[in-house]
């Protein structure tokens, strides 16, 4: 090979010059003098002699062990005793040889001989529990570590208004991200503004989320493909399918056609095994389970109706959970439904996909199901026939071959609202709870009680999921945050041979089912011939009480299937009892048919509950055996059952709770009695729903609830008013009830069924009255009512001695004690009395309105029924409690001299030196903490009547609108006579134009404009909205009667039998209400400001008090009276003035 090279060259010049150095005197650049004090602080190190070595020690034991003897034995053991003539290698010789000896009666008489030293010890193994552990305290072989798992990130919803979490999905390629599903699915608590994204999270990054999903409704499930994760699909709550590319972008890819889609919220999507991976399942509450090829999402592929499996009258059951896996087999799925059943489906090849099994379905031979909807079903990873089902409060265990569950937890305080298994452990899995807990049950551990609980939230938990490698799990609230945890190695590494014992245990229980089932076969012929025995002693016999419950509800002309009383439908009322204890719950056809034993103990308490309501009937209404009977035909002729359950759907207006649902002819009376009332569903001492004409058909729901619906006959008799009294050109003075826009017989219903009514007067010309511009306007008339004349309007008056028509009975809407109530009924009759003695003929009433018309009294009519004070031989006590921050005070004085005898109680939560009477207390949020304090620390103490009012009486918002509601308390109670007739709740009713406020029960404060007020921060009440809310703290039901006009501001006034009416612990609940947000002002101050009428007012109906008194007298004497004690500081009297 030829080699190059280049050589250069460089001139000498061309390094530059030459350097000559040369000897130089030294120069002094700088020098530091020597500074003895600074010596001494330094001391001269010593020399060391150090020697090292990297020498390893070693030492040399030795040990001499003594020797051990060892020897081989050999045994053999040969079968002998037997005769020359028998081979005993042979077992036909042997048996026959057996067979012979057996007949010898010699050996007859040594085996009796034998067996009585033996009969005492058989007898005393049989009283040894088998089951019985012996060693409590000793801990066994596989005893876990101390299982803990702790919070590693919290993703929160970035969304202003908050929404439930309602799935959760994991990255398939590893715990890196999660996509979270966001939704409301209240019933109409989703506003217009609610946002629709949904969000995918990466685990090391919680601010942000990682890419949103959007979508036009809200998704409520969304799942990664497990072949691609850059693709999804998700289904919303308007039923249509989505298909994303998060590499195309945020926005769904393809949709599913509306037409083809689903009909309701789609619950669950899971993805299928295929060549493609483009095929999915989805199910939803419109009974469908659809599938899917994503590449052409214009027609599903496969469809499969869920229905009950009636093939004369098939029912829909709506499906609301999904399970598919592959290792149980591509053609089985799994659907939690509504109705607290599963159905397992099978989708065969070129077959229709069909449901095999309906498991805990009754009429489908199965037993066990929940009460409530099924939010999840999941397959064990390790044993697939055995999955676990979720719904109302506990958890069951299934196995496919059995249709009723073999195991299930012990019912628990709140709902359970999701489950899933361990993907590590077999006899492991989860529960999130609505109290905000999630408990890990470990059967492999212990089966007794929860292997560990651990908070998570606040709020509700509302779902959870489990990453395939079992170390980390995220859990979802009803907040919108998702909580990412860190499990312990015991949760997750598997413990020794777990999975082989726990398939043991998963198949005992299985031959246990069987075996039940099996006697219960071969038993059941003769079990239903013998007398049940009852917890009590008694015996039973079916067939009696068969007959006694068949003649029983032919005399009233129904049949037991119609009312759900009969010996099955009892049976399947009394399996839903909550089974507690620690022991696992072990589920059974054969425990379910021994609960039938109640049945007859049922049916006798229901026959003489009759009884004793046609005693009740005949006792209130004087109303003979014959009536009786008129009225039971009466009722059989007006109306006709229509099921079990009560209606799905719409059309609810009245009737959960109060005194209707304590008999079902109370209930059928109120429904007879008012026209709007097509359906009525009735449930003993809990509802008497009734149902207008927008709930259509009535579909039927919740059959196991004992509940039973009955529609109205189209010649259903009306209560007549052929005996009353009618009146042209006249109106009452003082009236109540106000039933604008409706028909006149509701109003005459309405008034024949309570008794402080005396009649109704309505406005017959439009546009003629100067309250009212529009006609139908019906009142009641009060039973202390005045005539007016009046062209406009016209009345109707009950006679004397008015009763119930036949078929109808009372309103009593009065919950005072026996006393009360009495005096109710003693001031109402001499009431009507009185009236009825100048208007016993028209012609009486006639000359009394051609007089002098009397002018409109302002009397409060807030009650249904008036009860007087019964104080003898003393003054009536009255006190006032005044809540007071910072405002001028300088009115009480004044007023409190148009109070003779009255005692103050000023609490002050702002300024202790406001006033020299205050006495301070803590400032949580409003005037009802004051008023709550006030009743705890004087509940046994109280004065007859207390005056509740806030210290801002002087105002000018709304025209005074304070200073007119305390004017007209002092109106009421100034003297000692209207003191003792004091109805025991008065409150001026707020109205604005006339109409009176609406109240709902589903307000939310949150929404509300004070939110915005002064920025106030508003905390969250423990539970919203205000009906469950006032539900749960007051153990009631609100009702728009009852709450019309509430007391807004707290300025009413009570009486001590009032409010005693409540126990102290209610108060007291209420208190720690408004505690527990501290300085934060409280939703629930909001809540208790509107409760206060409604737990202390008779059911009460709204009267014309608020129109008493539009002025305010007693503000001109407290301005005269600042301006005297306070000349020339005319700032003090500014609010005033």
């Amino acid at each position: 090979m030829n080699e190059y090279e280049y050589i250069y060259m460089k001139k000498r010049k061309d390094f530059g010059r030459y350097c000559n150095f040369d000897d130089v005197e030294p120069k002094i650049i700088g020098q530091i003098e020597t500074v003895a004090e600074c010596g001494n602080m330094f001391v001269e190190q010593t020399i060391l002699n150090l020697v090292l070595d990297n020498i390893c020690d070693f030492s040399e034991h030795s040990v001499n062990t003594a020797r051990v003897q060892t020897k081989s034995r050999v045994m053999i053991h040969t079968e002998g005793g037997w005769p020359k003539e028998v081979d005993y290698s042979e077992a036909q010789d042997t048996l026959k040889w057996r067979k012979r000896l057996e007949k010898d009666p010699v050996f007859v008489s040594a085996c009796r001989a034998l067996t009585k030293q033996t009969v005492m010890c058989l007898e005393q193994n049989n009283t040894i529990d088998l089951f019985e552990h012996y060693f409590q305290l000793e801990e066994p072989d596989h005893l876990p570590e101390n299982l803990t798992m702790k919070t590693v990130a919290i993703f929160k919803d970035p969304s202003d208004e908050k929404r439930s979490v309602t799935k959760i999905g994991w990255h398939p390629e590893g715990p890196t991200k999660i996509v979270g599903s966001y939704s409301n699915l209240r019933f109409q608590r989703m506003t217009d503004e609610m946002p629709m994204a949904s969000f995918i999270w990466d685990i090391s990054e919680r601010n942000v989320p990682l890419t949103e999903l959007r979508t036009n409704s809200p998704l409520i499930c969304c799942q990664f493909n497990n072949k691609n994760a850059d693709l999804l699909v998700g289904g919303s709550y308007n039923g249509i399918l989505n298909y994303y590319d998060l590499r195309k972008g945020p926005t769904p890819l393809y949709k599913s056609a509306v037409e083809v889609s689903h009909y309701d919220p789609v619950y669950e999507v899971v993805w299928l095994q295929s060549k493609t991976g483009t095929e999915c399942a989805s199910v939803s509450s419109d009974g469908r389970l659809l599938f899917w090829d994503v590449r052409k999402m214009s027609e599903v592929t496969d469809e499969c109706l869920l229905t009950d499996g009636n093939k004369d009258n098939p029912k829909t059951l709506g499906g609301v959970s999904l399970e598919w896996m592959q290792e149980a087999g591509p053609t089985k799925f799994l659907v939690g439904s509504e109705h607290g059943i599963t159905l397992a489906c099978t989708k065969r090849p070129k077959k229709a996909v069909e449901v095999g099994t309906w498991f805990g379905a009754e009429d489908r031979g199965g037993y066990g199901a929940h009460f409530g909807p099924v939010y999840a079903v999941k397959r064990n990873p390790f044993h697939v026939k055995f999955f676990l089902t979720v719904g109302d409060w506990c958890a069951k265990i299934w196995m496919e071959e059995l249709k009723g569950p073999m195991m299930q937890t012990p019912y628990y305080p709140s709902f359970l609202s999701g489950a899933c298994w361990s993907p590590t452990r077999a006899g492991v899995f989860f529960l999130s709870r609505h109290d905000g807990r999630l408990d890990t049950w470990d059967y492999f551990y212990r089966m007794n009680e929860v292997s560990l609980s651990h908070k998570v939230s606040e709020s509700a938990l509302t779902s959870l999921s489990l990453q395939s490698q079992g170390g980390l799990m995220a859990v979802g609230d009803a907040e919108g945050t998702i909580t990412l945890l860190q499990l312990c190695d015991g949760l997750v590494d598997p413990g020794p041979n777990e999975k082989n014992l726990i398939g043991q245990m998963f198949d005992r229980e299985t031959k246990r089912e069987k075996n039940l089932e099996q006697i219960k076969k071969q038993q059941g012929g003769a079990k239903e011939k013998e007398p049940v025995k009852v917890p009590d002693g008694h015996t039973i016999d079916q067939a009696e009480y068969q007959g006694r419950e068949k003649a029983f509800f032919g005399e009233v002309g129904m049949t037991g299937d119609d009312l759900g009383t009969n010996l099955t439908g009892i049976k399947a009322a009394s399996g839903g009892k909550a089974h507690r204890g620690l022991e696992p719950l072990r589920i059974s056809s054969h425990t379910l048919s021994q609960e039938s034993a109640e049945a007859g103990v049922l049916i006798n308490s229901l026959e003489t509950q009759l009884t004793e309501q046609k005693e009740e009937l005949a006792a209130d209404s004087d109303i003979t055996n014959h009536e009786l009977k008129e009225l039971i035909k009466s009722f059989n002729a007006s109306f006709a059952p229509h099921g079990k359950g009560y209606c799905r759907g719409g059309g609810w207006y009245a009737g959960w709770g109060g005194q209707d649902a304590q008999s079902l002819a109370a209930c059928a009376a109120a429904c007879s009695s008012d026209p709007d009332c097509l359906y009525f569903s009735f449930k003993k001492d809990v509802a008497c729903s009734r149902y207008d004409s927008t709930a259509v058909r009535c579909p039927l729901e919740a059959a196991r609830n004992n509940f039973v619906t009955f529609r109205k006959t189209p010649n259903s008799p009306l209560c007549d008013w052929s005996s009353a009294l009618v009146l042209t050109g006249a109106r009452c003075s003082d009236s109540f009830g106000d039933m604008r826009d409706h028909r006149r017989t509701h109003a005459e219903a309405y008034c024949q069924l309570t008794k402080s009514c005396l009649g109704i007067h309505w406005l017959r010309k439009p546009g003629m009255d100067g309250r009212s511009a529009t006609r139908g306007w019906y009142q009641a008339c009060a039973g202390t009512a005045g005539v007016v004349k009046d062209a406009n309007w016209d009345i109707i008056m009950k006679r004397q001695a008015w009763k119930p028509p036949r078929g109808c009975k009372w309103h009593d809407s009065s919950n005072n004690n026996d006393s009360s109530s009495s005096s109710s009924s003693s001031n109402n009759s001499n009431s009507n009395n009185n009236n009825n003695k100048s208007f016993k003929d028209g012609s009486q009433m006639a000359n009394s309105i051609s007089g002098t018309a009397t002018a409109a009294t302002a009397t409060t009519a807030t009650t249904a029924t008036t009860t007087t004070l019964t104080t003898t031989g003393h003054s009536t006590t009255l006190e006032l409690v005044i809540s007071a921050f910072s405002e001028n005070l300088l009115f009480i004085d004044p007023m409190a001299a148009l109070l003779p005898g009255v005692k103050l109680w000023l609490y002050c939560a702002g300024k202790p030196d406001l006033d020299p009477r205050c006495v301070p207390v803590p400032n949580y949020g409003g005037e009802n903490y004051v008023y709550l304090k006030h009743i705890i620390d004087n509940y046994h103490s109280l004065a007859d009547i207390t005056i509740f009012s806030v210290g801002s009486v002087m105002r000018h918002n709304n025209d005074f609108l304070l200073c007119r509601k305390l004017n007209y308390l002092l109106d009421k109670l100034n003297t000692e006579a209207k003191r003792r007739s004091f109805p025991g709740f008065a409150t001026m009713a707020l109205k604005q134009d006339m109409v009176e406020f609406h109240f709902e029960p589903s307000f939310d404060i949150w929404d509300y404009n004070s939110h915005v007020w002064g920025n106030v921060k508003l905390c969250r009440p423990s539970i919203a909205p205000l009906g469950d809310w006032y539900q749960h703290f007051v153990d009631s039901d609100l009702h728009q009667a009852a709450c019309s006009g509430i007391a807004f501001n707290g300025i009413f006034a009570a009486s001590a039998d009032r409010i005693r009416r409540w126990p102290l612990r209610s108060y007291e609940a209420l208190h720690d209400e408004l505690v527990r947000c501290g300085a934060n002002r409280s939703v629930a101050d909001h809540y208790v400001e509107r409760a206060w009428k409604a737990m202390l007012d008779n059911d009460g109906f709204l009267g014309e008090a608020a129109f008493a008194d539009f002025r305010c007298p007693i503000r001109q004497l407290i301005v005269e009276h600042c301006r005297a004690t306070k000349p020339g500081l005319k700032p003090d009297c500014g609010e005033i003035e």
